[in-house]
């Protein structure tokens, strides 16, 4: 509790704030991405003078991305970063608020993204048959897993303004296992989709040091 913190500690933890970098991760990241998508429409209509639906999946969820980026900026504004305790029951409600939103647009924009790459990867390696299938088959479960994460969201308290205002009776699953799960899904997805083409660029009739070069270039996309 905070009045039982002697005045040195007091002012220790109120000076604590990691607010400023979380805006400037949340800042510099969809910034950074936005450049990137930005680039590629640029080079896909100068080279193949026309964009593809992999390009507007992509966009989708730069967009929906943006829109996550603007909730975690309006949780700082209500105090994200500082210790709970000096935080007033307003300050929490708007707080998780926007946590609640940010939390379905995630969802969607990761799902979009995925899809585009996996849309990437059928235009590119089109005329391998078994590439295809498991594209097929990882782009219906990163559709299904995407509404499951939506979802889950939405509807993580019932009711589900619960999940924001601390004063509704409401019942709640244990949010932190579920984003432990979600993410573990998550990295396990992200890995799957960036070693995907690499068998398919080995089997390409290339010098070894582009083999090494391409699969380096697509093994990025793990970052």
């Amino acid at each position: 509790m905070a009045s039982d913190l002697s005045p040195t500690q007091r002012a220790k933890l109120e000076s604590d704030d990691l607010g400023q970098t979380t805006l400037a991760i949340v800042i510099a990241f969809e910034v950074g991405a936005l450049v990137v998508v930005l680039m590629r429409f640029y080079s896909r209509m100068a080279v193949t003078k026309g964009l593809g639906r992999d390009d507007w999946l992509m966009l989708v969820g730069m967009l929906f991305s943006i829109g996550m980026g603007v909730c975690q900026i309006m949780q700082v504004q209500w105090g994200s970063g500082k210790h709970v305790q000096f935080l007033s029951p307003y300050q929490l409600q708007k707080q998780r608020f926007y946590l609640y939103w940010s939390i379905a647009l995630y969802g969607v924009a990761i799902t979009f993204t995925k899809l585009s790459i996996l849309l990437l990867y059928r235009r590119i390696f089109h005329a391998s048959k078994s590439l295809m299938w498991v594209v097929w088959i990882l782009g219906s479960f990163v559709l299904c897993f995407g509404l499951s994460i939506v979802f889950s969201g939405l509807f993580t308290c019932t009711p589900a303004n619960g999940f924001w205002n601390l004063s509704v009776k409401a019942k709640c699953v244990n949010m932190f296992a579920l984003f432990e799960a979600n993410a573990a899904i998550n990295i396990g997805t992200d890995f799957v989709i960036t070693v995907l083409p690499l068998p398919s660029i080995w089997r390409l009739g290339l010098p070894i040091h582009q083999k090494i070069g391409v699969s380096f270039i697509f093994a990025i996309g793990w970052l």
